[in-house]
């Protein structure tokens, strides 16, 4: 697989920026889409990217103890989707396909399962917004995908290059003014001379 680009700082708080216009009417919403449809995009190939690295345990680490014939049960899974188990099975996963395996798959207890299920879920739904150009449902799941853990921390954590934690406690807390001080420049010009 290739390697992804990651999140920057100026592309989460574009997202919020975008929000707050959006919310408040201030611009033309084929603009707004203009200008988060990049970003939109870069969400959905991170996720992408990342359920598909979950996705090497599918058929390893899988707790024996627990599940006896888990690896053929698993392997039926891909089966019926068209999938051949290989060393190159994942780069063939799609979404839909991924949200199969994560739901109803036997997963040992550290990897994949329904927390990367509702993380597919949202990267479908993302995906949903995007071909149909709605720039409110495009806001709202990247927001929500910016909230959701796998199995024990933000799973955008890894392929952002700044503190997302830190940036999501920020965002919660700070007033309009301080959230498009970290946005674009393209952001920024639309706010001169606003009240929010």
């Amino acid at each position: 697989m290739n390697k992804i680009k990651k999140l920057n700082k100026t592309d989460f708080f574009d997202v919020y920026g975008i929000s707050l216009l959006e919310r408040n009417k201030m611009e033309e919403t084929n603009y707004l889409l203009a200008l988060i449809l990049p970003i939109a995009t870069k969400y959905l190939d991170i996720t992408t990217y990342a359920l598909r690295s979950e996705c090497r345990y599918f058929m390893s680490r899988i707790d024996y103890y627990h599940y006896s014939n888990a690896k053929e049960y698993n392997k039926k899974i891909l089966e019926k989707r068209g999938i051949k188990h290989h060393r190159h099975y994942r780069k063939n996963l799609t979404l839909s396909i991924m949200l199969d395996m994560f739901y109803n798959g036997k997963w040992e207890k550290d990897y994949g399962g329904r927390a990367w299920g509702d993380i597919c879920q949202a990267g479908i739904e993302l995906n949903i917004a995007i071909k149909n150009l709605n720039l409110k449902q495009i806001l709202e799941w990247i927001d929500i995908l910016n909230d959701l853990e796998h199995n024990n921390a933000l799973y955008l954590q890894t392929y952002s290059t700044f503190d997302l934690p830190n940036s999501l406690g920020y965002k919660r807390y700070s007033e309009p003014a301080k959230i498009f001080k970290y946005c674009s420049y393209d952001i920024q010009k639309l706010t001169k001379g606003i009240n929010i």
